[in-house]
């Protein structure tokens, strides 16, 4: 059976279910495809928290983020439940390079006028006792900085999707792509569909996918990994809403979570993992990682030093600048690609699903996305 459909989006997770849900409630046919089971496990787009901030340096970023925030906010009156849980955050560092980056941060969040403080090594301590840090540490505190809970978000917007008349086909990969004058044939494992544009939001598989119109993104998969500990004391310290999350400006960088929907706090490395083929992903947590987040803990927070539980591995789909890619794909009318969004792409997801679907529907959008065109990696060639 061939099918007919406005726009075809390839790859479920937060941004194509994102994409999808903004195309939808415009009116238009569409098909959302993923090779895996709905909400897997095997990208990004999964697990209980994520971090949703306002803490940037560029005004670009502040600006994406407080598109999404409202967009977010947009999807919770719409649902009736919530998507963000303020939690806080933190932005730690120590030494002159790591001054100098957060406090750009400062001055971008002070020029928009958003709600932040900026502690030295006293406050901070005073702020939060369990932390052991050295006397030239300090922080910017981002009172509104909230967890987004990335495994049932997914599910709300493909709920959403699905009751605006969505078509969601999962376990159904994608095979081959015939370009048309004006259309696009796709052919899965289970199905042939013509589309009259395409959108393409597959994280570490999207060159699999734009093989097929022989292009390919400077996309590079590298294997990352989190992990729980139990506090082993002061458990009440930890919890969200007296604990923060936090992001730590060092080498490797740190960053970690609250006591939410688990019973311990998550932490891990912000890009740590190892390059890797998709192919060569087993998925298995290293004990290598756990005993180095375990150091970390020792050292600069002994008491949540516990143990450890739900070690987890994913795929990152890093880009060189470590930035997003959202355009339109070179030399392909009417096809356009999201890419690149791993390790800080969840929260301005409900954002990058609006620009995608107004791409497709208008050629522009009014979302913060300017820093992310396909045309600075053209340019290099």
């Amino acid at each position: 059976m061939r099918e007919n459909f406005d726009v075809g989006v390839i790859g479920a997770g937060v941004n194509g279910s994102s994409t999808a849900y903004h195309l939808a409630r415009e009116g238009k046919r569409v098909l959302l495809l993923e090779q895996f089971k709905l909400a897997h496990d095997q990208g990004q787009s999964c697990g209980e928290s994520r971090m949703f901030s306002v803490a940037y340096g560029a005004d670009e970023e502040v600006k994406l983020a407080l598109q999404s925030k409202e967009l977010w906010y947009e999807l919770e009156r719409l649902v009736g439940e919530k998507v963000l849980f303020r939690a806080g955050g933190i932005d730690v560092g120590e030494g002159e390079k790591e001054r100098a980056s957060i406090f750009k941060v400062h001055d971008t969040m002070q020029a928009l006028g958003i709600d932040h403080e900026v502690w030295e090594h006293k406050i901070l301590r005073e702020k939060f006792p369990t932390w052991r840090l050295p006397e030239n540490s300090f922080a910017i505190y981002s009172p509104t900085d909230a967890i987004i809970r990335p495994t049932h978000t997914v599910i709300i917007l493909l709920k959403e999707a699905l009751g605006l008349g969505v078509v969601i086909r999962d376990q159904e990969p994608v095979v081959k792509i015939f370009s048309g004058a004006s259309c696009f044939k796709i052919v899965t494992a289970r199905g042939r569909y013509t589309v009259k544009n395409l959108v393409v939001t597959c994280g570490v598989w999207t060159n699999q996918v734009l093989s097929h119109f022989n292009f390919s993104l400077p996309i590079q998969p590298t294997q990352e990994q989190t992990v729980y500990f139990r506090p082993k004391a002061n458990a009440p310290a930890f919890v969200c809403g007296v604990f923060p999350m936090w992001f730590h400006r060092r080498e490797p960088v740190v960053y970690g979570f609250p006591i939410f929907g688990e019973p311990g706090i998550k932490i891990g490395f912000h890009r740590d993992g190892v390059n890797v083929g998709i192919d060569e992903y087993d998925g298995i947590s290293r004990v290598s990682v756990t005993d180095r987040l375990r150091a970390y803990l020792d050292q600069h927070l002994p008491d949540a030093s516990g143990e450890s539980f739900g070690a987890r591995t994913c795929l990152y789909d890093q880009t060189p600048d470590d930035d997003f890619i959202v355009g339109q794909i070179p030399g392909v009318p009417n096809a356009f690609v999201g890419a690149g969004f791993s390790g800080h792409g969840f929260g301005p997801a409900i954002a990058i699903g609006r620009a995608l679907a107004d791409l497709v529907l208008r050629g522009k959008t009014e979302i913060e996305i300017t820093r992310f065109s396909i045309s600075r990696f053209m340019e290099k060639k």
